[in-house]
Order: C-alpha cells, then sequence, then structure tokens
C-alpha cells in the first residue's frame, strides 16, 4: 500500500494538478477576451 501511494503521488498527481491548471488558465483567457471584446466595442460605438 506504502509503494503505490508513493507511485501515484510521484507520476499522477503532477498529471491531475496540470490538468486543472491549464483548465485554471484557460478560464482566465476566456473571461479576459470576453472583457477585451466588449472595451473594444464601447470604444468602436463612441
Amino acid at each position: 500500500m506504502q509503494e503505490l501511494l508513493e507511485w501515484s503521488t510521484t507520476y499522477i498527481l503532477p498529471w491531475i494538478a496540470l490538468y486543472w491548471f491549464i483548465r485554471l488558465v484557460k478560464g482566465i483567457e476566456k473571461t479576459n477576451y470576453y472583457t477585451n471584446e466588449e472595451d473594444l466595442n464601447e470604444s468602436q460605438i463612441k
């Protein structure tokens, strides 16, 4: 059981953390994109 725990923390957990980090970055990029697009549309109207 100890070896399984060590193996999973060494190999599996970093991939899970990387997956969630990428999702977080994509979510932030999507939010910023829509914010910038709205700003652009407002400046074109004025």
